[in-house]
């Protein structure tokens, strides 16, 4: 701080009166943007001159991220940046050095020049990047530290990657897409597809036909979403959303996040391109496609030509391979202009046809030939010739060990091998930290995580997930635990890994290729187990661990969204090596996969939900343990709310046979599942057995020397729901009272839930006034903390039901509208109870308008809704309703035929 200081005072002190005077009138944000802008529009701005305006419009941003980062490592004390501005803006309006200035990366950086304003720039922000990265360095020795910036962005865009500087040919695919895509007057949404094998080249022409775009102007907007999987897009899409200043930024999954971006994407005026890169599923693109849209374009990749593209008319292509002699140029490209000149002049035959005969092999993807151009350059390799590398090629490729996944096609062992050759040339600690790095997610790894905890960085017992016993792979352990505890050592092998193309590092976040990943090979079985083990305890030490059962793990969100990611991928690669048999899963991967699919399961994902818990249970060895039983609960909890009842009873009742076996004197553990099951025998109609499980549970917590107040406050709403459902309204009240004291809104989570529960204890007595206060105080709580959870869905629709009956179709209608817009962003592509119950109930409020135009449109809407709830029922889908007298409440058979659609909890 106090360097800052001194070298700012001494910068402005050194300039002229009039220059002070100018940077003190000038020296801001606005000053530099306005001063540039008006330089590009001028029209006796030369082209050359206006090019060079151009590049440098991500320059202020820049500079302001820089700055912020800098105040945060600072604070509490504050700078001042009025002389970097100010410097700035005199430069400019010199209208001299605009070829100098140049950014990369987060930093600024000037060419040499003579002018004292300039230098005078230079050693500021050297000063200021400095300082940033002893901060940081520093701070590596922390558990955690602040990322610098999370992502590239300027004014208007939102790029994850940077530029490729050594982007090749693929004019006439630009040319294509942007015929596809352009946008014009014409209010339809322009989709196109880039789709081809793995390391073609799809994301690296998505990127350049971004930054061409950018470069000129096409586009207003340009986003890049992430979407290998539901959690990266969900991630990119909240990016965004931050970015155009739409949602809040705690880290939660906010649905109502996604309605803010579509709703921004379809009324803006701006022309937008979003980019989806590497879908790998449908259902992404179903939830995530802009559906009312017309203003923007759409650009995807991927290496499946998915069925949806078709049935929205987006228009796709394959990208080719390089044909030989494009592969050829590009090599000597990549090689650079001293090798080029030499092999198109009088190189050797020999070199030549070695060159070209090792391109062959790589069938023209431009990622293999890359990494070839820097295997050649490679002294250690080919000796800085083509004829050299091919010969380590052809004796390498005859004894490239075999892949513990799955056999290799001849085209891919060639390409492994040239990706094998670039590893044996790594330190050992690079092809370390290279080996833990293909069990994370490649768009962003923190260099954070790459970090032991202290517990275990002096292991020295057998256990995993650190192992020590075996001898075999003793040297691997040795320099995976070298690198995951000396941040030096750490630094060293990410500069070796970046230096050789084989990682890119950017804002404290690695990046490796999937190529990469997947040609990662292990010199033996052990390796591969002992880099999964260090993986799984990286990310065991990270994700919020251990919740108590049932309990939420809402205050820890963001914690687990900045990891779950990363959960996700090694759950994926652990299943395609567990199904040769060739690794063996720790406890505390299997409990850290339970972790994060009680996560999914609060936030309602509950698709990745299933495929995480469906990996823990395959990779437990132990099917009668505690922890199996802790995965059944989990399991059971995510059948529960999508009201699979049948199934969730065979999966709970397993899980509570396992507790009384292995727990017979301790009960606070088997009283869990019994509240469980209890709420299960409620919703399929048996609320004499559901009062039987809800006492039993509820005297075990009575009478534990341990406070169980949280579990009685539980067991207090569910009576109290109960006796509601019976039509005992004293009774109900009194419980869902006492379940209100005991917390005493200590937990908004838990409140919403019984302010629900009072709406429903009024609307039920038809108490209406009471009723409303009951469901607006829900409503105030869910809008606020859980926007899109289905307990404000249920508050809607519960609002509408309420502003029927008092005569309010409009009203009515707008809440109806408001909980199905809730229902379908939770269930985009499937159509299940809650949306059933909605249709249904706006058929019925249309009817009541009398209308012709409005009854065509209800019998429709019946229609859809009676589809739906005979598919569900057919499915095994729904409950009963335990209502023995539903006239008693005015509800009809045929609303609690639909009421039996929706979870318990909802309905």
């Amino acid at each position: 701080m106090f360097r800052w200081v001194d070298i700012s005072d001494s910068s402005f002190e050194s300039l002229s009166f009039e220059d002070q005077r100018r940077i003190s009138e000038f020296g801001v944000y606005d000053a530099v943007v306005s001063e540039i802008q008006s330089k590009i529009k001028d029209p006796k701005s030369s082209p050359a001159t206006k090019r060079h305006l151009i590049s440098l419009n991500n320059l202020p941003q820049a500079v302001v991220i820089l700055t912020q980062q800098f105040e945060r490592f600072i604070t509490p004390r504050q700078a001042d940046f009025h002389i970097i501005w100010g410097i700035f803006y005199l430069i400019l309006k010199a209208n001299w050095l605009l070829k100098t200035i140049e950014y990369v990366g987060n930093k600024i950086a000037l060419s040499d020049s003579l002018s004292s304003k300039a230098q005078r720039l230079v050693d500021i922000t050297k000063h200021l990047n400095h300082d940033l990265e002893e901060v940081v360095l520093s701070a590596n020795g922390r558990t955690e530290t602040i990322e610098l910036v999370e992502q590239h962005s300027s004014e208007r865009f939102v790029l994850p990657l940077q530029r490729n500087t050594n982007f090749y040919g693929r004019q006439k695919e630009l040319d294509r897409i942007m015929k596809h895509i352009a946008p014009n007057s014409k209010s339809s949404l322009g989709a196109y597809t880039i789709y081809g094998r793995r390391g073609v080249g799809k994301t690296a022409l998505a990127l350049q036909f971004a930054y061409d775009c950018i470069d000129t102007r096409t586009y207003d907007f340009v986003f890049w979403v992430q979407s290998e999987t539901m959690v990266s897009t969900r991630q990119s899409f909240a990016s965004i959303a931050k970015f155009l200043h739409l949602g809040r930024d705690d880290g939660s999954q906010d649905h109502e996040i996604l309605v803010a971006v579509h709703n921004w994407l379809g009324k803006t005026d701006s022309a937008w391109l979003l980019i989806f890169d590497n879908i790998e599923n449908e259902s992404i693109l179903r939830l995530y496609w802009p559906v009312n849209a017309s203003r923007g374009s759409v650009l995807i990749t991927s290496r499946d030509y998915h069925l949806f593209i078709k049935k929205v008319c987006i228009r796709g292509d394959t990208l080719k391979p390089f044909e030989s002699q494009q592969s050829w140029e590009l090599l000597l490209v990549l090689l650079g202009k001293d090798w080029k000149k030499k092999y198109q002049g009088d190189a050797p035959q020999t070199e030549i046809m070695a060159g070209k005969a090792l391109l062959l092999t790589l069938e023209g993807l431009a990622l293999a030939i890359e990494q070839t151009a820097n295997l050649i350059k490679d002294e250690q390799i080919g000796g800085s010739t083509m004829a050299g590398t091919f010969e380590t090629f052809k004796f390498r490729i005859e004894n490239l060990p075999e892949g513990y996944s799955a056999p290799r096609s001849a085209s891919e062992r060639a390409l492994d091998t040239i990706w094998a050759i670039s590893f044996q040339s790594l330190t050992r600690n690079s092809r370390a930290l290279l080996s833990l790095m293909a069990w994370f997610s490649p768009d962003g790894i923190p260099v954070d995580m790459l970090r032991l905890r202290q517990e275990h960085e002096n292991a020295n017992s057998g256990s995993r997930p650190i192992p020590t016993s075996s001898a075999d792979g003793q040297y691997l352990r040795t320099f995976l635990r070298s690198v995951l505890t000396s941040p030096s050592d750490l630094q060293t092998a990410i500069t070796d890994l970046a230096e050789r193309k084989l990682i890119k590092t950017q804002s404290r976040k690695l990046t490796i290729h999937r190529v990469v990943q997947e040609a990662t090979y292990f010199q033996s079985i052990q390796s591969l187990q002992d880099t999964f083990d260090f993986a799984s305890c990286l990310l065991f030490e990270r994700f919020p661990n251990d919740p108590p059962p049932n309990q939420s793990l809402h205050q820890q969100w963001s914690l687990c969204n900045k990891y779950v990611g990363h959960v996700l991928y090694m759950s994926k690669a652990f299943s395609k090596y567990s199904m040769s048999g060739v690794l063996k899963a720790s406890e505390e991967f299997i409990e850290m996969l339970n972790n994060a699919s009680w996560y999914l399961y609060e936030i309602g994902d509950y698709d990745t939900c299933e495929s995480v818990i469906r990996v823990a249970l395959s990779a437990s060895s132990d099917q009668n343990s505690a922890q199996y039983s802790r995965l059944l609960l989990t399991d059971g909890s995510r059948l529960y709310e999508q009201n699979r009842l049948q199934k969730c009873r065979t999966v709970w009742e397993e899980c509570l046979q396992i507790r009384e076996k292995l727990f017979p004197n301790n009960l606070r553990r088997i009283a869990n599942i019994l509240t469980n099951i209890g709420n299960l025998e409620l919703a399929m109609g048996n609320p004499t057995a559901a009062l039987l499980h809800y006492r039993r549970a509820q005297n075990i917590y009575l009478q534990s020397d341990v406070p169980m107040v949280d579990k009685l406050a539980v067991t207090q709403l569910n009576l109290g729901r109960l006796y509601a459902l019976q039509g005992n309204f004293v009774e109900a009240t009194k419980h869902t009272k006492s379940a209100e004291l005991v917390i005493q809104k200590s937990s908004l989570s838990f409140m919403v839930h019984v302010y629900y529960a009072y709406g429903k204890i009024y609307m039920f007595q038809k108490k209406w006034d009471s009723a409303r206060k009951g469901f607006a105080e829900c409503l105030n709580i869910g809008l606020t903390s859980m926007p899109t959870h289905q307990i404000t869905c249920a508050a809607w629709y519960s609002m509408a039901c309420l502003e029927y009956i008092q005569g309010d179709g409009k009203a009515s209608l707008a809440n109806l509208a408001k909980a199905k817009e809730i229902a379908v962003i939770r269930s985009p592509i499937r159509e299940d109870g809650t949306l059933a119950r909605i249709l249904w109930k706006t058929a019925v409020v249309l009817d009541s308008f009398n209308h012709v135009e409005s009854g065509t449109e209800a019998a429709a809407l019946r229609r859809r809704a009676e589809g739906i709830k005979q598919s569900l029922i057919a499915a095994g889908e729904g409950g009963h309703i335990c209502r023995s007298h539903s006239s008693m409440f005015g509800i009809s058979k045929e609303e609690d035929s639909y009421d039996a659609l929706v979870p318990l909890f909802f309905r």
